[in-house]
């Protein structure tokens, strides 16, 4: 009788239990049919949309049962849990040179319904997650912003009251740099009332800032001095504010050298208290010092890995890399902090159509507004 040691029956286990039938490779997010063959996500979703005629149902590629496809796509079919759960045990218990990351990664959660009532989305353009309370602020076309927990599941409609002119927010952020104690406060672009709103995460106004000169708010971010820092997408520049929002300083000009915008949209801060903006329209992003100098600027046009078609919203992960929504290419991006490009976060078969906005939902978690899509979507990196 043959003896096996651990890591043998290890590499056996993964060569006839874990490989995927089509690409002859690891499984990659395993999706389960209910004839209980198993694939890549990937894998099948190639395999769907290989056919001539586009159909409703998806052929098991081994034994030929009719599936039927759910309406969200591919991704939405149920996750093969004890794959799943097989290769994070081998994982663990035998080094190997495929990282468990590979089973995580990628689009983990969506939720979203197209809709004007309370609890669905229309085109929703601003994304905010508290880290205290694990609630999701979300700003759509429907001037609102909708309350969610992370399952989706719809809490209550933000109210903020004492506007002058109707409530029309199309960002909303989360900072704890603008209270004494730490506490988190939202901060909200405001493109009817001209200005930038902090409220308490009840919706309780407390600042309104850049009333009187600014002409659109975009994206907003707040340093750790509480200085409050807003594109100000008609003026093509970056309006600094001090706490009380008395006006600091400009950054950037209109042009299309490296220190100057065409379309700037969204702003982040580096844990060093750098500045990082997008310009849709140069398809570039620009790292500021705060003082207002430039540290450098990256990106050009085109369609490959690393390239731009209008950048939108972005976010600054704890170790410092920047994560860049491109509308153009449908994607989710992320370059180190000097600007190389390091990989996409996203996959083709996320149908990510136009990533508006980004937030972060956790140290390896992000939350994307699709627009088109009417929905927010969470993947993991």
């Amino acid at each position: 009788m043959t003896s096996y040691s651990a890591v043998q029956l290890s590499t056996e286990l993964r060569d006839v239990f874990l490989t995927c039938p089509l690409c002859l490779g690891r499984f990659l997010k395993p999706k389960q049919l209910p004839c209980q063959h198993t694939f890549c996500t990937r894998c099948l979703f190639k395999w769907f949309n290989a056919r001539p005629i586009r159909a409703k149902n998806l052929q098991c590629p081994i034994c030929r049962d009719s599936v039927p496809v759910p309406q969200a796509g591919i991704q939405t079919l149920p996750d093969s849990m004890l794959v799943v759960s097989l290769m994070e045990f081998l994982d663990r218990k035998f080094e190997t040179n495929e990282s468990i990351s590979s089973v995580l990664v990628g689009l983990v959660h969506q939720f979203g319904v197209k809709g004007n009532a309370e609890g669905q989305l229309y085109k929703p353009l601003g994304v905010a997650v508290s880290g205290d309370t694990e609630q999701v602020f979300v700003a759509d076309c429907k001037n609102r912003i909708q309350v969610f927990d992370m399952d989706g599941k719809f809490l209550r409609k933000l109210v903020v009251k004492n506007l002058s002119k109707k409530f029309t927010p199309t960002f909303v952020g989360i900072t704890r740099h603008l209270s004494m104690d730490g506490s988190e406060r939202l901060v909200i672009s405001d493109i009817n009332n001209k200005q930038v709103l902090v409220c308490d995460l009840q919706g309780r106004l407390l600042r309104q800032v850049g009333k009187h000169d600014l002409g659109m708010p975009g994206g907003a971010a707040v340093t750790s001095d509480g200085q409050i820092h807003v594109v100000d997408v008609y003026a093509r520049v970056v309006r600094s504010y001090d706490r009380y929002g008395t006006p600091l300083r400009l950054l950037g000009r209109y042009g299309s050298t490296e220190n100057a915008f065409r379309h700037p949209k969204h702003i982040a801060v580096t844990k060093n208290d750098d500045l990082v903006v997008t310009d849709s329209s140069n398809n570039t992003v620009h790292v500021f010092e705060m003082s207002g100098r430039l540290e450098r600027a990256f990106g050009v046009r085109g369609k490959m890995d690393g390239e731009f078609r209008s950048p939108s919203g972005l976010a600054v992960d704890c170790e410092g890399n920047i994560l860049v929504a491109d509308v153009g290419n449908h994607c989710l991006l992320m370059f180190d902090i000097n600007g190389r490009f390091l990989r996409r976060i996203d996959d083709p078969i996320d149908d990510l159509r136009h990533p508006e906005s980004v937030a972060m939902a956790g140290d390896c978690k992000v939350a994307v507004a699709d627009a088109t899509n009417h929905c927010i979507k969470f993947f993991s990196f």
